[in-house]
């Protein structure tokens, strides 16, 4: 059985991301495409945008969790160093260990800062459909209740 929803869904996820389109010519064929889905099928993609946006929005989680966790690499770091310091290591021992962590870091960083450019990009494209499809709803439907 072919799913009417989800074609309608990743064709419309593909003219939002086309770059070839003016914005209005982009906005007329999202409109066209939303009229392929009577009422049912239109409240439920409704509710799959918005649950997916919910989703993408939950994953700030991920952000707060690499901040607790560099912040507490940080403050282990710094505890050793006035533990150790003078003691078991020598200077150039203490600052390899301080290079290595610094590279770590900045590779959490780097793939902490892709994520949130993905996450950004399907927040975009879902809060577009998202407009289009409840703005279509209300006019089709809102005369017809």
């Amino acid at each position: 059985m072919a799913d009417k929803i989800l074609q309608v869904k990743k064709e419309m996820k593909r003219l939002i991301k086309a770059k070839e389109l003016s914005r209005i010519e982009r906005y007329e064929l999202l409109e066209k495409k939303t009229e392929e889905l009577d009422k049912k099928e239109m409240r439920i993609l409704i509710n799959e945008c918005k649950r997916d946006y919910q989703s993408y929005d939950r994953s700030d989680d991920i952000k707060e969790l690499i901040t607790i966790s560099l912040t507490a690499m940080g403050m282990i770091i710094t505890i050793l160093g006035i533990f150790l310091e003078d003691r078991v290591m020598e200077f150039f021992q203490f600052k390899s260990i301080m290079v290595y962590t610094v590279i770590v870091v900045v590779i959490i960083l780097l793939g902490f800062s892709k994520w949130q450019s993905y996450r950004s990009n399907c927040m975009n494209t879902t809060t577009f459909m998202l407009d289009i499809l409840e703005e279509q709803y209300k006019k089709r439907f809102a005369t017809n209740q």
